[in-house]
């Protein structure tokens, strides 16, 4: 029996929106993906399968100790919170200072069991870091966001968990850090949800499972095979869509020549009525039968178009669902703009060496460096958000 289930899972946000309509999936794989486009509902689901929020209806049921690693945010809830606090290890180090005063129960002794060392690999953890000068309790803030990810994702890997689920996990984690993630996610022996958009992290998994508006749908597979099968699907969904375009226009055609006929049969029976050479009760049976047989093609003509169009409605809905989500910049203005200068720039955290820094537009900068070296602080500080000690432009 699988350790994390969810039943006829139905969500609806307190304005009524729809997010998920009746989802049942089980957690099977060791390491399964949950992919989908921003604002389809996949961290609301993890929040539901984790327990952190309450189905409209349907119902989950977990057999073992689940941990959820979610993102954080606002930065600002974390201003009165100590480090241990935002790892959940909080519980653990006061247990060992109860002991340590003399003051315990059994409750702290079977709390401790495995864990007797925990201050010590904490410790050891953020000299892994390069983190100094910081201690359990000291306030959260003090670290920057690559650092504190990885702490939070070092402690869920600590304590014991059958499941974890991970929602954007590599978010904020420099490459030494990603790469310290995908040896844990390697090496735990558990069951993983992954919900990430990340390649790299995305090809651990051994099973994909696609949200979209239309529900979920489980692939069996990893996540190379996954979008081989979806550019299959979407390649035969073009060409559904170019063959019911074309079944549209050779409808409208046939549209254009029956009117046509129509019109020159029309024009053809008022020459003979004005001729006199057929009866008037043999053109006005004609005219019937002729006007008949228009109806009744105009109403077969119809029902195809309509068939066509609810065809075509259908396949467009599908391909919504199948496409990837791509971003494109606007290079329309080619002409060279300073669009930022920053001289002799000291960040308030991070590295202290002054940054001299021009960049036009147009130009596209990817910023990298080791968590904590300043890139949040250095975006913050060109939104005005952080002082500096020199001068921005």
């Amino acid at each position: 029996m699988p350790k994390l289930q969810a039943a006829n899972l139905s969500y609806q946000h307190a304005n009524g929106g729809q997010v998920l309509n009746n989802i049942s999936v089980s957690l099977n794989a060791k390491t399964t993906a949950l992919v989908g486009r921003n604002g389809v509902g996949k961290s609301v689901l993890a929040s539901l399968l984790c327990n952190r929020l309450i189905p409209s209806s349907g119902n989950v049921v977990c057999n073992g100790q689940l941990g959820f690693y979610e993102q954080l945010v606002d930065s600002h809830t974390l201003k009165n919170k100590t480090i241990i606090d935002v790892l959940g290890l909080n519980h653990y180090f006061k247990a060992l200072q109860q002991i340590n005063n003399g003051h315990f129960t059994e409750h702290e002794l079977n709390l401790l069991d495995g864990f007797w060392d925990l201050p010590e690999r904490f410790y050891a953890e953020l000299t892994r870091l390069g983190i100094y000068g910081i201690n359990a309790n000291s306030c959260a803030t003090a670290l920057s966001g690559g650092q504190l990810s990885q702490l939070r994702l070092w402690a869920l890997f600590t304590i014991h968990h059958d499941i974890i689920i991970l929602d954007e996990p590599s978010n904020h984690l420099d490459k030494q850090g990603k790469s310290w993630l995908l040896n844990h996610i390697e090496q735990f022996t558990g069951q993983l949800l992954l919900i990430s958009h990340d390649r790299e992290i995305l090809q651990v998994a051994d099973e994909i499972w696609e949200l979209t508006s239309m529900g979920l749908s489980v692939f069996g597979t990893g996540f190379s095979d996954y979008v081989t099968q979806k550019n299959y699907q979407l390649a035969a969904l073009e060409n559904k869509l170019s063959h019911t375009t074309k079944e549209q226009n050779k409808l409208l055609l046939e549209q254009q020549r029956s009117k046509q006929k129509a019109a020159k049969r029309a024009a053809k029976g008022v020459v003979t009525r004005k001729s006199g050479s057929q009866a008037k009760v043999l053109m006005d049976a004609k005219k019937d039968k002729a006007s008949a047989n228009l109806s009744s093609q105009n109403k077969n003509t119809a029902k195809r178009e309509e068939l066509l169009n609810s065809n075509k409605k259908q396949i467009l809905n599908q391909l919504e669902q199948v496409k990837q989500q791509q971003f494109y910049f606007n290079n329309t203005d080619t002409k060279q703009r300073n669009a930022l200068n920053l001289e002799n720039v000291i960040l308030q955290y991070g590295s202290q060496t002054p940054i001299n820094l021009q960049i036009f537009n147009n130009e596209k900068i990817h910023l990298i460096g080791a968590n904590g070296a300043g890139k949040s602080t250095l975006l913050k500080t060109r939104e005005f958000k952080s002082e500096v000690h020199h001068s921005l432009n």
